[in-house]
């Protein structure tokens, strides 16, 4: 079977790699399909398995083309085997997809790590090993601009759901990168208007989640309320001086926030010593949610407020503050002579 398998692949390659552009998509779709689900046909454990070891074996010669066309191809072709069988045995294939120069192709990695990251992160030999994580991240910071990755990564990044459940060793792998790459997100807030905001919705969504709560320790917890304050913080900073789209999603982002905050401080609030103080904080967090409400001059106050607050409950009296966004580029006006070496 393994014969014909090979034969069979390395066929439909050459058809991509040809010049005939009609025939060389109905060859990838080939190529893609074969260990898929359909109506007439349910591909065993035994074929789908010796037909990832041929995609591996033979695959690169698209993977690795000087043509982006070609590893695109190759990127789809990945993507669609690994969300059918879940093997993470394509873990190689998807990592050197990630960090491929075109952000078409990246994103076709993350969403093929999506499909393998809850099988990798569940084998407890491989949960020292970051690797496939880490890239994920890597993939949305080599593209910053491109925010359909961002919206992918954090999805890839969410085990907390998968079934069969991922050990709580694995739900703190993923929580780590999750952690990483909003850290990175923060820092384009910093800089300037990040692409896609609303994207970052979905962090605070993940860190109320029960199973990603009981899995993170102490410290863990810590890193997430920072992470928090900091996304809340410069989101209302930013949104004080924009308009239309751009202030409606960053407020968004800015409100959720700080509802995932006010979930932790119902968290450390169960433990007595910090009881007194997370419910103040809860109390100073609930402007924030309401920031529509909020005159411009009092944004920046409030949300002030409420992370001084955060800061008063024992569990996080070492939370720094936020870093100060920077202000944004102005373009110059048309016709206007720049200075030199402008």
């Amino acid at each position: 079977m393994a014969a014909t398998i090979t034969q069979y692949v390395n066929a439909q390659i050459d058809v991509v790699l040809g010049p005939d552009a009609k025939a060389a998509g109905i060859a990838r779709d080939e190529l893609a399909r074969q260990t898929e689900t359909s109506p007439a046909v349910t591909p065993s454990a035994d074929f789908r398995a010796a037909y990832v070891s041929a995609i591996e074996a033979n695959l690169p010669k698209l993977l690795k083309s000087s043509r982006v066309g070609h590893r695109l191809a190759g990127a789809i072709v990945v993507t669609r085997v690994a969300k059918a069988t879940s093997l993470s045995s394509l873990e190689d294939e998807i990592i050197l997809l990630m960090n491929d120069s075109s952000p078409a192709v990246a994103l076709w990695g993350v969403k093929g790590a999506r499909a393998v990251v809850p099988g990798v992160l569940s084998l407890k030999a491989r949960l020292g090993n970051q690797k496939l994580t880490e890239n994920v991240v890597t993939a949305v910071t080599r593209h910053p601009g491109t925010g359909a990755l961002v919206q992918e990564a954090y999805a890839a990044l969410d085990v907390s759901a998968a079934q069969p459940p991922v050990p709580p060793a694995g739900l703190v792998v993923g929580t780590q990168a999750t952690l990483a790459l909003l850290e990175a997100r923060i820092g384009e807030y910093v800089k300037g208007m990040p692409s896609a905001p609303m994207a970052d919705r979905d962090p605070p969504l993940y860190f109320g989640k029960t199973p990603v709560n009981s899995a993170i320790d102490a410290k863990e917890k810590v890193r997430v309320v920072q992470a928090l304050c900091n996304l809340m913080s410069v989101s209302a900073e930013r949104l004080i001086d924009r308009g239309g789209t751009e202030r409606q999603e960053l407020m968004l982002v800015a409100q959720g926030a700080a509802g995932a905050l006010i979930v932790q401080m119902q968290i450390a609030g169960s433990t007595p010593a910090n009881e007194a103080q997370a419910t103040a904080a809860i109390a100073a967090l609930k402007p924030v949610r309401d920031l529509d409400r909020q005159l411009p001059a009092q944004i920046k106050a409030v949300v002030d407020g409420a992370v001084a607050a955060i800061k008063a409950v024992p569990q996080f009296t070492a939370l720094k503050n936020a870093p100060a966004v920077q202000p944004l580029a102005v373009a110059a006006p048309a016709g206007a002579v720049l200075p030199a070496g402008g």
